[in-house]
C-alpha cells in the first residue's frame, strides 16, 4: 500500500528491522524541490526539501538564544573569588568570565556553596575535630584516633592530611628503633579557631 506525503510516495521497505517490523521509506529518485537546487534526497527523508535549505523552520521557531541576542550587554562581576574582572554579557545567567574561572570554581566546590566551611560538616570530620579540641595542645596517633572514634584509619588519614595541607594541624614524624616511625598530628592556631566556628554550628 502507498500513500502521498508532501509529495513524496510512502511505501513499506523490503528491508525488516531485527524487531521484525517494516522500516518506513519515501520513495527513491526525488530531488529538492527549492528552485536551482538538483540536491537527491534520501529514501528515507520524508520532506522535499534537502538539509541544506531545510532550515527556514527553525527561524520560525522561538529561541532564547536568538532572544537573548537582542538583548543589551550588561556588565558582569565573575563570581569565582580568585577573579576580579569584569565583563559584558547579554545572558543574565552567565557568572564567570571564562571557562577557566568556571572550571576553577567548579573544583574548589564554590558553585551554589554559601559556606566555605560546609566541606568540614561531615559527621567523620566533626567527630575527628572533637577529638581535638578535648585537648587543642594534645598531639594524637591516627591508629589511636581510629581506635578511639571508631573511624577506619584511612578515612582519618585523608581527614588529617587534608586539614594539614590546610593549615589546621601541624605534624611531626618520631622515630624509634624498636617500631616503625609514628606521624603525631597537632592542632594550630588556626585550626583550632576554625574548628570551634565549624562545631558551633553542627551538634553531633
Amino acid at each position: 500500500m502507498a500513500s502521498r506525503i508532501e509529495g513524496a510516495t510512502r511505501q513499506l521497505d523490503p528491508f525488516a528491522s531485527p524487531d521484525g517490523e517494516k522500516t518506513q521509506s519515501f520513495g527513491t529518485g526525488r530531488v529538492c524541490s527549492v528552485e536551482g537546487c538538483e540536491t537527491r534526497l534520501s529514501t528515507y527523508n520524508p520532506s522535499n526539501i534537502c538539509s541544506l535549505h531545510n532550515h527556514g523552520w527553525r527561524l520560525a521557531m522561538p529561541s532564547p538564544n536568538r532572544f537573548r541576542s537582542n538583548r543589551e550587554p550588561v556588565s558582569h562581576v565573575c563570581a569565582y573569588s580568585g577573579c576580579t574582572n569584569t565583563f559584558l554579557s547579554n545572558d543574565t545567567r552567565k557568572k564567570y568570565c571564562s571557562d577557566t574561572c568556571r572550571f576553577n570554581a567548579f573544583n574548589k566546590g564554590e558553585n551554589d556553596r554559601k559556606d566555605p566551611l560546609t566541606r568540614y560538616y561531615a559527621p567523620t570530620t566533626l567527630t575527628v575535630l572533637t577529638l581535638f579540641l578535648e585537648n587543642s595542645e594534645t598531639s594524637h596517633y591516627p591508629c589511636e584516633i581510629a581506635r578511639t572514634t571508631e573511624i577506619s584509619i584511612t578515612t582519618v588519614q585523608r581527614i588529617l592530611r587534608r586539614l594539614e595541607a590546610e593549615g589546621w594541624f601541624t605534624s611531626i614524624v618520631e622515630v624509634s628503633s624498636s617500631a616503625h616511625p609514628k606521624r603525631f598530628f597537632t592542632m594550630t592556631k588556626t585550626g583550632v579557631e576554625l574548628a570551634r566556628k565549624v562545631l558551633a554550628e553542627n551538634t553531633l
